[in-house]
């Protein structure tokens, strides 16, 4: 049961880059992911108490890679707004 819930803790949020780093923004442009891995997919809302503290504890690069991934969604935002889901 513990191997179970582990297993679904890492399945979202999901990397959404090729191989090569690039990746379809939110302005539907290509663009590269330049020293980090794109993510997609974060339900932060069903998430914050407890999933992501447990990246800060197992995991701190995910977590730096999340944080870098929502603010680079921020920035390709035509409304400058922080990913809902």
């Amino acid at each position: 049961m513990f191997y179970n819930s582990l297993y679904h803790t890492m399945i979202n949020p999901s990397v959404y880059m090729d191989v090569d780093g690039q990746y379809r923004g939110i302005d539907h442009n290509i663009h590269q992911a330049e020293g980090f891995t794109n993510y997609m997919i974060f339900s932060v809302w069903d998430t914050y108490r407890a999933l992501h503290p447990l990246f800060n504890l197992i995991n701190p690069e995910r977590s730096r890679n999340i944080v870098l991934s929502m603010l680079t969604h921020y920035s390709q935002s035509i409304h400058r707004a922080l990913p809902v889901w």
